[in-house]
């Protein structure tokens, strides 16, 4: 029996040394789930919702955690959030 993949997390953040130390904290974890970051609102709106640069699932599989950032470009975390 194959093991399915596991699920994936999505880290919607703008700022570049809090995406290095998530990613270097989720690694130290040995948390084995795909981490995807897109770097503001709309394209997390784009991300969760197939749209845009994220309509292959197979690429861009809908996320199962998302850690957000309110403070964010393009669109604010409460706006992705009301959305969700």
């Amino acid at each position: 029996m194959t093991k399915p993949p596991p699920y994936p997390i999505l880290l919607v953040e703008d700022d570049e040394n809090d995406v290095f130390f998530f990613k270097r904290a989720v690694e130290k974890a040995g948390i084995a789930h795909p981490l995807h970051v897109v770097r503001d609102g709309q394209d997390a709106i784009h991300f969760v919702g197939g749209t845009g640069d994220y309509t292959d699932r197979t690429l861009h599989p809908a996320p199962r955690l998302i850690v957000l950032d309110l403070n964010l470009p393009v669109k604010h975390g409460l706006q992705v959030l009301q959305w969700i």
